[in-house]
């Protein structure tokens, strides 16, 4: 299996690193899959140069802003959830602690003031 030089990966790297993409994981995820694409056409006999061209022509730059802001929707859509999940947990430990208390309020007139605070 054809591998690529370290020059290879290094004019991969530093031409997607310079596309502008600003979401840290994403540049590193382009690289590997685009490294790969690579490999995959030399596979098929292409010299680098040729086959670093063909991948090129289906990642455009229309293609790598686009998956961009699918890798943008995604990761928001998935802090949301987990932001909305922590929220949901702290009103619900905290309603959880303070029941007892209020149910203790409501049973009659305390006998001391250290009997409200006491479960």
């Amino acid at each position: 299996m054809p591998e690529l030089s370290l020059s290879d990966i290094d004019l991969i790297s530093n031409e997607i690193r310079n596309q502008g993409i600003t979401f840290s994981h994403l540049p590193d995820d382009l690289i590997d899959h685009v490294c790969c694409d690579v490999e995959n056409e030399m596979m098929k006999g292409f010299s680098f140069p040729e086959a670093y061209q063909i991948v090129k022509q289906k990642m455009d730059q229309e293609n790598l802003m686009r998956y961009r802001k699918e890798t943008l929707y995604a990761v928001d859509t998935k802090y949301r959830k987990m932001k909305n999940t922590m929220k949901i947990s702290g009103i619900a430990v905290q309603s959880s602690s303070a029941l007892p208390l209020f149910l203790r309020s409501c049973t009659g007139p305390c006998r001391s003031p250290y009997d409200f605070w006491v479960l």
